[in-house]
């Protein structure tokens, strides 16, 4: 029950009600101990395509892919989320701007190598935040990643920006 609990029921990497949990826990202990941490929110471009084209089991099947890939490429202290639709979060712990920025890059090259097949059109577009300073909850660490990662999906799509959040 509380692994059903915790899961996304399509993927079964962390649901978005346990990932917000594990990151106020995440943020009080970054703060007690003053290391950083850094929080990345991707979203796939161009994924409403799959759905359309090839219909929702496909869709099922990709979101399902992307979530064992990310599983499969980020450390295992990192925490990989489905907070919904074809949105995702990861939590790297203890981690500063440089180390998620080459676990990003990577994840960035072997999706679009694993996708080049059959979706060349999916990539992802991405804000990673890291906070040295560390934010009030994880609801507003959360709204951050997810305004930057909006600033990359409006303009070129198929990147990432990085952000270090002091105050």
């Amino acid at each position: 029950m509380e692994t059903l609990a915790r899961t996304d029921h399509l993927t079964g990497v962390t649901n978005s009600r346990y990932f917000l949990e594990l990151l106020e826990i995440e943020i009080q202990r970054s703060s007690r101990y003053k290391h950083p941490f850094t929080l990345a929110f991707l979203d796939l471009d161009n994924f409403k395509i799959v759905n359309d084209k090839f219909g929702h089991d496909e869709g099922d099947k990709l979101i399902t892919l992307i979530a064992n890939e990310l599983n499969c490429l980020t450390r295992k202290t990192d925490i990989v989320a489905r907070l919904g639709g074809d949105e995702f979060a990861i939590l790297f712990s203890e981690a500063a701007q440089k180390d998620a920025r080459y676990i990003i890059e990577k994840l960035e090259k072997h999706l679009a190598k694993t996708l080049s097949d059959k979706y060349s059109f999916i990539t992802f577009s991405a804000g990673v935040v890291t906070f040295t300073t560390m934010p009030h909850s994880a609801k507003e660490s959360i709204k951050i990643a997810d305004q930057l990662m909006y600033t990359i999906k409006s303009s070129t799509k198929n990147g990432a920006r990085y952000l270090e959040y002091t105050t």
